[in-house]
């Protein structure tokens, strides 16, 4: 007796313990790398016998790197397959990483951070795009809410990390430490990703036709634009926290910590909140962000409300993100990771604008910085509703 057709052909679906474990850890060290430079920034100033702010650029460097590389990396998943890109751009990051270490002044290491985050951006579009493909769509939605808790995490786990390392061995072996970390990564997703199919379904025109494609369909840019807000608050608030003087070092320290819990707890009840369509969860999880906000702006300068509004405002940021992906990757058709490149983009866009919005209102006082991101995420919140 002959198998049924649709056994025959059933799909095999990448387990998602395994896979995001693999994916998880290297999210956690890449995007480190983007926060690594601020504690370190002392102890580098001194080794190179600089002013501590003339070591600015080189986190913009990267940074600005980091988001162009979106546009110009992300879309190589769509011809190759993201499991190659994601092995290949985390070995390569792996060198750039601890070539950082050998920065002989300021001048070099502005250009070698910025070829770091160059590299960098190859692994974030692409490990969402392999998600979106090759998880089980009953289990998806669990998945993009584990990565994108292991990319947000890394904003506190980086600096912490990053600053633990540097008191013990300096700020050159930090560097050297994640290029290690950065190669044993990509030869454990080698040995756990399922390989691509001989002739992957990909998208074989000019990335920038596609870009331009997908910015016509209206529902994506919206959600585009939706995503641009997201991070955009995010560093806001924490760059106003730190630009006000509104704590000491361990006041700022206690804050930045308070966010751990909220992200874990959204990671733990991933299950239950990912019940809710992507679309609609995009809206609640933007709409609670903006009363976090408002939280933090009602504090009259306490920590400890303050602390309460982070809380909820970064569990309902680590919420919002993979809502977008999901909604983002089941809009974009074959264009997946041409799409998850070109949210990336306006989502790390946002992040460089978040301090220029504190710096810019830092004399009016953190309430007022605080209003302007519950109004910016407010925003966000009209446009992906639209978006439905």
């Amino acid at each position: 007796m002959h198998s049924p057709p649709a056994t025959a052909q059933r799909r095999t679906y990448a387990p998602l313990g395994r896979t995001i474990s693999a994916l998880g850890v290297a999210a956690l060290l890449v995007v480190s790398q983007l926060y690594a430079s601020i504690p370190l920034s002392a102890l580098a100033a001194a080794d190179l016998g600089v002013p501590e702010s003339a070591l600015a650029w080189s986190s913009t460097g990267f940074g600005l790197a980091y988001a162009f590389g979106f546009l110009f990396l992300g879309p190589l998943s769509d011809r190759f397959g993201p499991s190659r890109v994601m092995v290949v751009g985390l070995a390569v990051t792996a060198l750039t990483t601890a070539a950082v270490a050998l920065a002989p002044g300021v001048s070099g290491l502005v250009v070698l951070r910025a070829f770091q985050g160059f590299t960098a951006s190859a692994f974030g579009p692409a490990a969402l795009a392999y998600v979106g493909a090759q998880i089980d769509p009953q289990r998806r939605a669990v998945a993009f809410t584990l990565l994108t808790s292991a990319f947000v995490s890394s904003a506190v786990i980086g600096q912490v990390g990053a600053q633990l390392l540097g008191d013990l061995v300096g700020w050159r072996a930090v560097f050297v430490i994640s290029g290690i970390g950065l190669l044993a990564c990509a030869v454990w997703q080698k040995l756990v990703l399922q390989p691509e199919p001989a002739q992957p379904a990909a998208v074989t025109v000019s990335p920038w036709r596609v870009m331009v494609e997908l910015l016509r369909n209206r529902r994506l840019a919206l959600l585009f634009a939706a995503a641009s807000t997201l991070l955009a608050g995010f560093v806001g608030a924490y760059s106003g926290i730190q630009i006000t003087g509104l704590a000491d070092q361990d006041g700022l320290l206690w804050l930045r910590a308070s966010a751990l819990p909220a992200m874990v707890l959204t990671a733990v009840a991933a299950p239950l909140v990912t019940r809710i369509a992507a679309s609609r969860r995009a809206v609640l999880a933007l709409g609670l962000s903006a009363v976090g906000a408002a939280i933090t702006a009602a504090s009259g300068g306490g920590l400890v409300l303050i602390g309460v509004g982070m809380f909820v405002f970064s569990a309902c940021v680590v919420a919002a993100g993979p809502a977008l992906v999901e909604s983002i990757s089941d809009n974009a058709g074959p264009a997946r990771a041409t799409a998850v490149s070109v949210y990336s983009f306006v989502l790390f866009i946002g992040a460089s604008l978040g301090p220029q919005l504190a710096v810019v209102l830092h004399d009016a006082g953190f309430s007022v910085i605080a209003l302007a991101i519950a109004a910016l995420l407010s925003l966000g919140t009209l446009l992906a509703r639209l978006a439905r």
